[in-house]
């Protein structure tokens, strides 16, 4: 029970750190790196990101404020910074 407690306040922190990073740049315009290159348009960063996927084998493809675009799969990829961020539950 108390490596749960330790493990959870750690993630919280990680939480926090990440939540602080992002109020950090929240004021930025809008700029991605996808595969070394810069994009400040959303839609060709998007397009950027489909096209690393399918054609790559980076496992990271890009940061976006200060977190890193991590692949995991030929059409899926998540955020990574203190904590992992993926669309499962």
């Amino acid at each position: 029970m108390r490596r749960e407690i330790e493990q959870t306040i750690d993630y919280i922190e990680r939480l926090k750190s990440d939540a602080d990073q992002v109020s950090a740049t929240s004021k930025r315009d809008f700029e991605m790196e996808v595969l070394g290159y810069a994009y400040r348009d959303r839609e060709r960063a998007g397009e950027a990101i489909l096209i690393a996927l399918k054609r790559g084998n980076e496992p990271c493809i890009g940061e976006i404020r200060g977190f890193r675009l991590i692949r995991r799969g030929p059409e899926d990829a998540y955020l990574e910074r203190g904590c992992n961020y993926t669309n499962e539950t």
